[in-house]
């Protein structure tokens, strides 16, 4: 039982992290564009 909740567990627990760390670059890169387009204007 242990061995099948670890499987059902492992995924839920890595998208989430991997949710998170695409949340952090998207908004470094979105802060990123920002900075650019005003030293651009």
């Amino acid at each position: 039982m242990k061995q099948v909740s670890n499987v059902f567990l492992l995924p839920l627990t890595t998208q989430k992290v991997l949710y998170k760390k695409e949340l952090i670059y998207i908004r470094k890169k979105g802060n990123k564009q920002h900075q650019h387009s005003i030293r651009f204007w």
